[in-house]
């Protein structure tokens, strides 16, 4: 009742940002919306503005990742910020629909990120050299990436996998995986 509440109270500000929704035509935030919804919210699909709005109004994390979508970083996040220790950056833009718990200080850099990927708070996905050379992480469909967990360098996460709090991945993980420790290995 309280998320619903404060959507009613900042309609207002949220408006603008609904009409960016229904201008923009960008597919991959009804992706979003759709997979927001159901683990945030814990709702089915009842209409993307509705939850459009409950999501702007109650989920920071959110916010950043539907400017980032749009576009517009900077000018309409004013109103209704977004979380400011969150990073999106790269070729991040155009993963597939991801969902952050709490977000706070995660940094997501990555070469590809597939669909309905989980990710915890102070996660880093990024640049790195290693063994395997200098280069962004490749993560596939349906990832779990506990809180705290590395991922760097030119790694490949495969699909279905599940990385551990506080892992820190190195090296490939196949598909269909469950990984724990530092570095990171199979369990």
């Amino acid at each position: 009742m309280k998320k619903k509440l404060r959507a009613f109270v900042l309609f207002p500000i949220i408006l603008p940002h609904i009409i960016l929704y229904f201008v923009s035509g960008v597919k991959i935030i009804d992706e979003d919306i759709a997979y927001w919804a159901h683990i945030a919210l814990k709702r089915r699909r009842e209409g993307n503005v509705i939850n459009l709005l409950l999501l702007l109004a109650n989920y920071p994390e959110f916010r950043n990742l539907y400017y980032i979508r749009l576009g517009w970083k900077k000018v309409f996040c004013l109103h209704l910020p977004r979380l400011s220790s969150l990073y999106l950056c790269g070729d991040s833009l155009r993963c597939g629909s991801l969902f952050f718990e709490h977000g706070f200080s995660t940094i997501v850099t990555a070469r590809h990120i597939g669909k309905e990927t989980w990710i915890h708070q102070q996660v880093t996905i990024g640049y790195s050299s290693t063994a395997n050379g200098y280069g962004n992480p490749w993560i596939g469909d349906k990832c779990y990436i506990g809180a705290g967990a590395k991922v760097l360098g030119p790694v490949r996460v495969g699909n279905n996998v599940i990385i551990g709090a506080n892992a820190v991945v190195i090296r490939d993980i196949p598909d269909n995986t469950m990984v724990a420790g530092v570095p990171a290995v199979p369990i």
